[in-house]
């Protein structure tokens, strides 16, 4: 197959993205599957993925097909079955945008007779037939998934941050709130997301008690409600967090990322620490406080209307060196103070403030 060629169709390949990981990494990796959507307009394009990041592929329209695979919990079994399964899509073309350890046996099982990755070691070299160069390029994670479709013919991407919020995902977050009996939300309403899978990225306790006792008693206006939503791998923090907190304040039950996004675009302010749902307020909450600046800010659009980041350079690293995360003493974070927060809010919510996405 010639370099833009479709494998087994003229122009409507069968194509396998592995996008493993989580949220922010995967929404990251999204200009280079629009690249070959736009280079195949036919193209049946599956992605495979992680379960919680699953519910947002399959709201995008990238995507014909949204394939959870869970490999941590999923018995052998399961495992072998998930592999025929892939088989029988008589795919084209895998590519590897995850770049893992057992990722390149993944794109070798799925019989797909093209597979392209990173030719991290020497099974990668192996297992892909057309090993990309390994170290990819030192540029932004969305640039450097360039060198993964350009085998494909590919030699741009377009670089565009997006999160839809679908018809279907505001009913499905009217349903949630409703059986839990909560209001639906509106723009009086101020979102707070906590808990953080990275401890790096993660408010302390105390700081969001305050900071939701504080909101709670009338400091960004008295008829402003709090709502409180916890992290999927921490589901009990939200309701742990309001003990002993009286007044316009709500834990919300852990929700799915597309409802996250519809939340998000309901309500007047999000605050979201530099962690996945930062990733899905970017596009869609009209006023957004988080506590670091994008790693690309231009990507980002970190300095849309209603964005404001509380970051102070205390250390080096912005938002953090993940190598040197076991020396990390959290400054950045303990700089900030629940003041700052709020004061940040009040010029937000400000009469004529401009708001985005």
């Amino acid at each position: 197959m010639s370099p833009g060629g479709a494998g087994g169709g003229a122009g409507s390949p069968r194509v396998l993205a592995i996008l493993l990981g989580l949220i922010g990494d995967t929404l990251m990796r999204l200009p280079a599957v629009r690249a070959v959507r736009e280079r195949h307009p036919e193209a049946r394009i599956t992605a495979v993925c992680d379960p919680l990041t699953a519910p947002a592929l399959r709201d995008n329209p990238l995507f014909d097909e949204v394939l959870p695979l869970d490999r941590r919990g999923a018995s052998l079994a399961s495992q072998l079955a998930f592999y025929r399964r892939l088989r029988r899509e008589r795919f084209d073309i895998a590519l590897d945008f995850y770049y893992g350890a057992r990722t390149p046996l993944l794109a070798y099982l799925s019989g797909a007779p093209r597979r392209i990755g990173p030719a991290r070691g020497r099974w990668a070299r192996l297992l892909f037939t057309d090993p990309v160069p390994f170290p990819l390029p030192p540029v932004h994670m969305v640039d450097r998934h360039l060198e993964i479709v350009r085998p494909l013919g590919v030699t741009r991407l377009t670089r565009r941050w997006e999160f839809p919020v679908t018809e279907q995902a505001r009913r499905a977050l009217a349903e949630r709130l409703a059986g839990a009996g909560v209001a639906a939300p509106g723009e009086a309403d101020l979102v707070i997301c906590a808990g953080a899978g990275d401890v790096s990225k993660r408010w302390d306790d105390d700081f969001l008690r305050e900071l939701i006792a504080r909101v709670a008693d009338g400091e960004l206006g008295a008829g402003r409600r709090a709502l409180v939503v916890a992290d999927q791998r921490e589901p009990d923090l939200a309701a742990a967090l309001l003990g002993g907190v009286a007044g316009r304040v709500v834990a919300l039950p852990p929700l799915t990322l597309p409802e996250l996004g519809a939340l998000f675009a309901a309500a007047g302010l999000a605050f979201v620490p530099d962690t996945g749902p930062v990733h899905v307020a970017v596009a869609t909450a009209p006023r957004l406080i988080t506590i670091y600046q994008s790693t690309d800010p231009q990507l980002h659009r970190a300095e849309r209307p209603g964005y404001c980041w509380l970051y102070r350079v205390v250390c080096p690293w912005q938002p953090c060196d993940t190598r040197d995360k076991d020396k990390c003493h959290l400054e950045c974070r303990r700089s900030l103070a629940v003041t700052d927060v709020l004061a940040a809010a009040a010029r937000l919510l400000a009469p004529g403030a401009p708001v985005g996405p």
